[in-house]
């Protein structure tokens, strides 16, 4: 309660109020359907030059009037970015005084458009935050989403929530791009798959085509044994002009016979 109290007086201090009222990156902004006080905050109006005990100060003086009985906290985490983003002390500090001060009437812990950076911030801080609030926080999605809670156009959202959700929506997301891919690859796939059936076919026409010359090619070689073995032997034509020496023989026997007779 006096940090708390520090807090407080310290804004009373504070010459630019007006200014930072103007920024309207927290405001009230009156009741939800359940009844609840309704506080928004806008992570993209927060002034990146303010220090921590400053900023601290302006947000704990705009929240006492309205934490007293049942609340909702909203917090708009659209098109943020680091130089306008609370910083991680001030977030730090802000958990401090959510375990010492507000929670206890703390109903609902919205956050809408919660990115990557926001997520990481608010899981490091997981271990000085108290139980109460990790459980009250739900993420949303959409402004549709919001319908469930609140009446939208009383909420009077920045015109650049709608606008950064448009754009997000029309950028391709990651499953989207994951599912191109793998249809690019199945695409790829199918061309490999019919190149190798392809090929696949290619071979087996030329196997057959081997073994048909391969067959053809035995059976004129068996054709030419053939005719080879049917063809007299050189030795046997010499045999035969050798055979003449045989044939004189047997024709001097006859002579020598029919010399015989006449004697």
């Amino acid at each position: 309660d006096a940090m708390y109290m520090s807090y407080l007086k310290a804004a009373q201090r504070m010459p630019n109020l007006k200014q930072l009222d103007a920024r309207r990156f927290v405001y009230y902004a009156g009741q939800d359907r359940l009844k609840r006080n309704t506080i928004v905050v806008c992570g993209a109006l927060f002034d990146g030059q303010l220090d921590t005990s400053t900023c601290v100060s302006y947000i704990v003086s705009r929240l006492d009037p309205y934490i007293r009985d049942r609340y909702v906290l909203l917090w708009v985490q659209s098109a943020v970015s680091s130089s306008h983003h609370p910083s991680i002390f001030i977030l730090k500090q802000l958990l401090t005084l959510f375990n010492n001060k507000y929670e206890s009437n703390l109903d609902a812990f919205l956050v809408l458009h919660a990115g990557v950076l926001f997520r990481s911030i608010f899981a490091l801080c997981r271990p000085v935050m108290s139980q109460h609030l990790w459980s009250a926080t739900t993420y949303v999605e959409s402004v549709q989403d919001l319908s469930k809670h609140f009446d939208v156009e009383q909420l009077k959202l920045p015109d650049y929530v709608s606008a950064n959700e448009r754009a997000i929506e029309n950028q391709p997301t990651l499953t989207s791009s994951l599912n191109a891919i793998a249809s690019s690859l199945l695409s790829v796939d199918q061309y490999v798959d019919a190149a190798v059936a392809r090929l696949g076919d290619l071979t087996d026409s030329l196997i057959r085509a081997a073994t048909d010359g391969v067959a053809q090619l035995g059976i004129s070689d068996s054709m030419g044994s053939t005719r080879a073995s049917n063809s007299p032997e050189p030795s046997s034509r010499g045999g035969g002009r050798g055979g003449g020496d045989d044939w004189t023989t047997m024709r001097a026997g006859r002579q020598g016979q029919r010399g015989g007779v006449g004697d």
